[in-house]
């Protein structure tokens, strides 16, 4: 008894399987093609008997939390995906492959495919044994060689937001947790510490994702500033208000060069060696080394501590007030409503937004645009 099984391998043409019965076989199992035989037989047969191409059934694709099964072939010249539920049919050519990933994922293992024009294919459902024909046929046929990456799964709920291309990777411990495709976000909605993330409703999920919500640590202090805490005494006054400490805030990336209106033996003299008649450095270096030699006071600098974050401080709030706790050696000093050059407006109308960058930028001020041209690659930290 014989059986003959068509399978179709490219979507243009048909390939057929001749099976022949064992002799002396009671069991007519032997002669039937199930169809868990013919995948098997369209990725290992295609293999050996063709020699440039692998095929792959029953290879899943997310479209907007749905998923949508279909067929996956790899070729010399391309890698084709052909959805069974909608015909759509993705063609990555083989010259514009530029990372290919394998990947533990919720359906099995999936593959990760990056291209030097910026799209990101993710295709899902294959099992732990097909790691190594698709490796070996990889390494065989294409400059790109597919890499094993694991994914995060401690559970952790803070991490780091990356954007790379098409995506959103949430990433801890500097794998990716989780990764979410820009097509599928809506808009976009922020606070004073938190971003909202809303997604497309896709009428064919039973199940849907409708928003993913970040909290957004407010940072210690202005990035890139310190400030510099001076005590008054007698205190100086304005109106009825006496103020017995000055708070200057100072760039870390501004330097300064300056020459003091004093000869050098004058200088030397004077100062006995605490300062120089030329000095450079940091602004806020060269004004505390300033100070130190005019008041002939001690310059009390942040000590050992450091926080959770990084910093030397930490955020808290005196009253209804918030501010910054420096612990410091022998004692603690309070920074009383940092000042700051920032200011956020939120709740822009999202019409308005295209106005308002072309006004801002024919001014020929320096933008940070989280718009739809941002930088890729840029880096947030939540937590």
């Amino acid at each position: 008894m014989s059986m003959t099984a068509t399978k179709d391998h490219t979507g243009l043409g048909s390939e057929k399987y001749q099976v022949e019965e064992f002799p002396g076989s009671d069991n007519i199992e032997t002669g039937r093609i199930t169809r868990e035989t013919q995948v098997f037989l369209t990725s290992a047969d295609c293999k050996a008997e063709m020699g440039d191409t692998l095929e792959f059934n029953d290879i899943y694709q997310e479209m907007k939390g749905s998923w949508n099964d279909g067929r996956l072939r790899f070729s010399k010249q391309s890698i084709v995906y052909k959805s069974t539920k909608t015909g759509k049919v993705d063609t990555i050519p083989v010259t514009d492959l530029s990372l290919a990933q394998w990947r533990r994922v919720c359906l099995g293992h999936g593959i990760k495919l990056s291209t030097s024009t910026g799209h990101v294919y993710k295709y899902d459902g294959f099992k732990d044994s097909d790691l190594d024909s698709i490796a070996t046929f990889f390494k065989a046929n294409y400059k790109v060689e597919l890499v094993e990456k694991d994914m995060c799964v401690k559970g952790w709920n803070w991490g780091t937001a990356k954007f790379a291309g098409p995506l959103l990777s949430f990433d801890v411990s500097e794998s990716p947790a989780f990764e979410i495709p820009l097509s599928n976000v809506s808009q976009c909605a922020t606070g004073k510490n938190e971003v909202t993330l809303e997604f497309h409703q896709n009428d064919d999920a039973e199940v849907a994702l409708m928003e993913v919500r970040f909290y957004v640590p407010p940072g210690t202090a202005d990035e890139g500033a310190d400030p510099v805490e001076i005590s008054l005494d007698p205190p100086i006054k304005q109106g009825q208000t006496r103020y017995h400490f000055l708070i200057l805030l100072f760039s870390k990336d501004e330097d300064i060069s300056l020459t003091l209106n004093m000869s050098e033996d004058e200088v030397e003299k004077r100062f006995e060696g605490k300062l120089t008649k030329h000095m450079s450095g940091s602004l806020y270096e060269v004004v505390s080394r300033v100070m130190k030699a005019l008041v002939n006071r001690k310059i009390t600098v942040p000590g050992n501590f450091q926080g959770h974050s990084g910093s030397q401080c930490i955020t808290c709030s005196y009253k209804a007030s918030s501010g910054l706790l420096y612990p410091l050696e022998r004692g603690f000093i309070y920074v009383h409503k940092p000042p700051g050059t920032q200011y956020t407006f939120s709740s822009i109308e999202r019409e308005e937004y295209g106005k308002l960058f072309d006004f801002v930028n024919a001014k020929k001020l320096n933008i940070k645009n989280r718009g739809f041209k941002e930088v890729i690659n840029q880096h947030y930290t939540f937590r």
